[in-house]
């Protein structure tokens, strides 16, 4: 099974996952996300970028004819749903979680799999702040003369 999400936008033929593509920059309506950038990118960079800035805007689009699709309707050799049960196995979804939603809900369902997450601030302990201002206080004397 391809890593369809590795790999490149521009290197996948196939028709209807182009045309899921133009729909994907349609709605997010950026001048960031052009299909001439876009050809040399991972397709999991468009979809982070889909779903870190424009997750509030991305209604469902029943009028769209591959992200409106249920995952169900697609053929199982298509690049779509191949997308799809890639999405699905990342963020950890059953097989039955497929049935009867559409590619642009998988999408927004399964986002947290593939966006980054920012890293925690692990905070200082109270010795360790302790240890850090008594440094520098020395520090500080050392470059005035005092010591």
């Amino acid at each position: 099974m391809a890593k369809y999400l590795e790999t490149k936008i521009g290197s996948i033929e196939d028709p209807e996952f182009r045309q899921m593509v133009n729909e994907l920059c349609d709605i997010c309506a950026c001048d960031d996300l052009s299909l001439d950038r876009l050809k040399e990118r991972r397709l999991s960079d468009l979809l982070s970028i889909v779903a870190v800035s424009y997750l509030k805007e991305l209604k469902p689009h029943y009028l769209r004819k591959t992200l409106g699709k249920t995952v169900d309707r697609l053929l199982p050799d298509s690049v779509v749903y191949q997308v799809s049960v890639e999405l699905a196995n990342l963020g950890r979804k059953p097989p039955e979680f497929l049935r009867g939603k559409t590619v642009l809900s998988v999408i927004k369902n399964c986002c947290q799999a593939y966006c980054l997450k920012p890293s925690r601030v692990i905070r200082l302990t109270r010795n360790q702040r302790r240890q850090r201002s008594q440094k520098h206080l020395i520090d500080q004397r050392r470059r005035n003369g005092d010591l």
